[in-house]
């Protein structure tokens, strides 16, 4: 009974301390809540050429608009890409049909590889009956090419699956500017992935599709002809792949006499124009569910311009 005095005493310094605290965070102004967006900046890489198809690389940010699904968008980045960083992944076609122009190709991507920049980043995959990732983006460009030595063709064509997993490679890229450069002279023969996953994977890596198809431009002969309407669908699946990523389908000759200079000056070309190009970005509205696919435009003021420039993105789920 004795300690009931101190007990009490205990118990009311409690009270006074909980009403003290209680009365200090009423003190304290409301905390405001915070509000997290997954909008992100939404890059797009536009290429522009005059009527001559010659590059145009003295526009400014003011000679541009952008439009997400037909509403005007605040450009919020510009650059010019005379020095910007690539993370590029070249997807090799070598099918038994490629044996014939696999030493031409190789050429052709050596000049390519050792005329990048420092900051540039290459990897290689190669497709035929499987696929392989035969070097990543952190693997020195001197394995690279050495491993480019050693491929040999054979087998069929697993195209769509190449395309995957030259995607998936490019998750793992450093930079933003992102290519996937693409040699192939078929159609896809196997059936390791389909058509709708190899666009979908295209589309998700957001990268710019170039894409070379050997033996398809000559239609003087029986057999060209015969190529090209056997291989129509490919072709134009090229140019959908490279038309909605801002890219290029180029179609050379079979590689055997003039072919030869049209193959390793074509790659070369395809090097040439990412570094005559600009990079725009805008922040999208606000996502409330609705569309994952979004339609971009890129115009300019320029009246005798042409734009090219990727045609849509994925926004990621609110």
């Amino acid at each position: 009974m004795g300690n009931i005095p101190a007990l009490r005493a205990s118990a009311l310094g409690v009270v006074v301390a909980i009403a003290t605290v209680g009365h200090a965070a009423l003190a304290q102004p409301a905390r405001q809540p915070v509000y997290r967006t997954q909008t992100e900046l939404v890059r797009v890489t536009a290429t522009v050429t005059d009527a001559e198809g010659r590059a145009i690389t003295t526009l400014q940010q003011e000679d541009f608009t952008v439009s997400e699904d037909n509403a005007p968008q605040d450009i919020a980045l510009f650059t010019h890409d005379v020095d910007t960083p690539l993370s590029i992944v070249i997807a090799l076609d070598v099918s038994g049909s490629m044996k014939e122009e696999l030493d031409t190709v190789r050429a052709g991507l050596h000049a390519y590889v050792e005329a990048l920049h420092e900051d540039d980043e290459v990897g290689l995959v190669t497709f035929g009956f499987s696929v392989h990732r035969v070097s990543g983006l952190t693997a020195p460009r001197a394995q690279l090419l050495a491993a480019l030595n050693d491929v040999s063709a054979g087998g069929g064509t697993a195209l769509y699956a190449g395309i995957v997993e030259a995607a998936h490679t490019l998750e793992t890229a450093r930079h933003q500017k992102k290519v996937l450069l693409l040699v192939t002279d078929g159609n896809n023969s196997s059936l390791r992935s389909s058509k709708r996953a190899a666009t979908r994977a295209a589309q998700q890596s957001e990268a710019m599709v170039y894409a070379l198809a050997i033996g398809h431009a000559g239609r003087d002969s029986l057999r060209g002809r015969i190529v090209a309407a056997m291989t129509a669908p490919q072709m134009s699946l090229l140019r959908g792949f490279a038309d909605a990523s801002g890219g290029r389908v180029a179609l050379v000759d079979d590689v055997n006499g003039a072919g030869r200079a049209d193959v390793v000056g074509t790659i070369q070309e395809f090097g040439d124009e990412l570094r005559q190009q600009y990079t725009i970005g805008y922040y999208p509205p606000a996502r409330h569910g609705g569309k994952a696919v979004h339609q971009i435009r890129v115009t300019t003021r320029r009246a005798d311009a042409m734009v090219r420039a990727r045609k849509l993105y994925l926004s990621a789920p609110p």
